[in-house]
């Protein structure tokens, strides 16, 4: 795996004044869903989110979405993900180290038959939580945390 330098950002939703940019790169990395601004611009006003993205020579690569969730009182992180072509070069880790350093605890959902990604985010030190609490309707769903708390220091 090559590493490639990418700069790492971090600001408030709101202040997002090249939202699409933002959408066009959710709507390459997941094509199963239709991102389109009202509502996307919706939810992140209405949770106060921030986005933490990476840029590569200046072009956006990967992104995640930090809100957070009033009803598990912890950050909840959304909408992780890399352009497919920039992949397994370290732009992905750089994103999560940011959020683990500033928004620890976090939860988010995975899919529970996506066993790459649950092993993606056990192996950098999330941990499974059961369902996500009074949500019937997404069982599917695995709810994993991060706690820099859990972490050792020697």
């Amino acid at each position: 795996m090559s590493q490639l330098d990418c700069v790492i950002y971090e600001i408030p939703f709101i202040e997002s004044k090249e939202i699409n940019k933002f959408l066009n790169l959710l709507n390459l990395i997941f094509p199963n869903y239709n991102y389109y601004q009202s509502f996307f611009s919706e939810f992140c006003i209405k949770r106060k989110s921030q986005i933490v993205y990476a840029e590569v020579d200046g072009v956006l690569r990967g992104l995640a979405i930090v809100y957070v969730d009033d009803e598990i009182g912890k950050y909840h992180m959304t909408n992780f993900g890399v352009h497919q072509d920039y992949r397994k070069k370290g732009i992905g880790d750089k994103i999560l180290s940011k959020i683990k350093q500033k928004y620890s605890p976090f939860v988010l959902m995975v899919d529970r038959s996506d066993k790459q990604t649950i092993e993606f985010y056990q192996k950098r030190g999330l941990t499974p939580e059961g369902c996500f609490p009074n949500c019937k309707e997404i069982e599917e769903f695995l709810l994993l945390k991060y706690s820099n708390t859990s972490i050792k220091n020697d």
